[in-house]
């Protein structure tokens, strides 16, 4: 896919990835990966006023669900990007390239299309047979909201959810995802449409899809 020329928004979320060069593991073990992520990924909210509201670090990628109240995604990649690289070169004493190209993005307009996303984001592990259950998995957000772990970066409410907001209601959120599980078909659908500007599923398919909404 060809260079995107970013889409700039303050009224809905980002889905962003970004992988290691060459879709190796990243350089350092992730057990020290993770504090450093989190650590700049607070820093960049703090700096850029982005709103954080799921993030999920595998050996070789990172998926990331953001908000943009600045319309400002790209100075904020931009800064974490660079700044994580610089870092992880230092740590792990190289200077090769850290990620293998630009972070991709894709806006999620549909409430029941965000909750795909995010239950696509937190099972993520899981298909990859990092962990047994999702809420196991110890470098996502899920993991620190259902206060097993310290909850390092500052978790904002999930778009278009309840008044009280998903950082309130961590185990309805639990609930939820083990309740809508993404099927195989679902996975595979929801892959094509992150590949697209704004998220969308090809018409053809629209009927394979549930029509997942957060119940809280």
């Amino acid at each position: 896919m060809g260079k995107q020329n970013l889409i700039r928004t303050d009224q809905y979320p980002y889905h962003i990835t970004a992988r290691a060069n060459n879709k190796e593991w990243f350089p350092i073990v992730i057990d020290k990966l993770w504090p450093l992520l989190n650590d700049l990924l607070t820093l960049t909210s703090w700096m850029y006023e982005i709103e954080i509201h799921a993030f999920v670090l595998m050996s070789n990628h990172f998926h990331l669900l953001v908000s943009t109240p600045k319309s400002n995604l790209d100075f904020a990649m931009r800064f974490f990007m660079s700044n994580s690289a610089k870092e992880i070169n230092y740590l792990s004493g190289r200077i090769n390239r850290v990620y293998g190209g630009r972070y991709k993005w894709s806006i999620i307009k549909d409430e029941a299309y965000l909750f795909n996303v995010v239950s696509y984001i937190y099972e993520n592990p899981r298909r990859a047979n990092s962990c047994k259950s999702i809420e196991s998995y110890p470098y996502s957000t899920l993991h620190g909201l259902l206060g097993q772990d310290r909850l390092m970066i500052p978790i904002s409410p999930l778009p278009y959810s309840s008044e009280d907001g998903l950082d309130q209601h961590p185990g309805r959120l639990l609930e939820n995802l083990q309740r809508y599980k993404v099927s195989k078909d679902e996975v595979d659908l929801i892959s094509l449409g992150l590949r697209k500007c704004e998220f969308k599923y090809n018409p053809r398919n629209i009927n394979r899809i549930r029509s997942n909404k957060i119940s809280f």
